[in-house]
């Protein structure tokens, strides 16, 4: 193999590499930011003050590894949506989970799986 040849080989392995390293740059740091900004909110939020609830998974998509679930406080039934892939074993659809809630907004809330990571 020619010297030409090596580095051209060279050039392109280390430019494979700068594009896995801006994909997962841009995947954690602009796609998934908000979320991660969600939740860390709400971990402070719900660590100060918080209440807890049974809820259900009513939407599992082991795809995106995301799940939604339902809780009623006082007659009114509020939303939650979540990532799973860190808690073991992993909901299943219809399955009941533990929601933490804030009292006086229960729209900031957090399964029990999320608020522990």
């Amino acid at each position: 193999m020619k010297a030409k040849d090596k580095i051209k080989s060279y050039i392109g392995f280390v430019k494979g590499i700068a594009i896995v390293i801006l994909t997962t740059f841009i995947y954690i740091y602009v796609v998934d930011y908000p979320e991660r900004t969600r939740l860390r909110e709400y971990r402070k939020i719900l660590s100060e003050e918080h209440k807890i609830t049974k809820g259900y998974v009513y939407i599992r998509n082991s795809k995106s590894q995301r799940l939604l679930y339902r809780f009623t406080i006082d007659g009114i039934q509020y939303c939650g949506e979540s990532k799973y892939y860190r808690t073991r074993p992993f909901p299943k659809q219809g399955d009941s989970i533990w929601v933490y809630y804030q009292g006086n907004d229960p729209n900031v809330n957090l399964w029990a799986g999320m608020f522990d990571e």
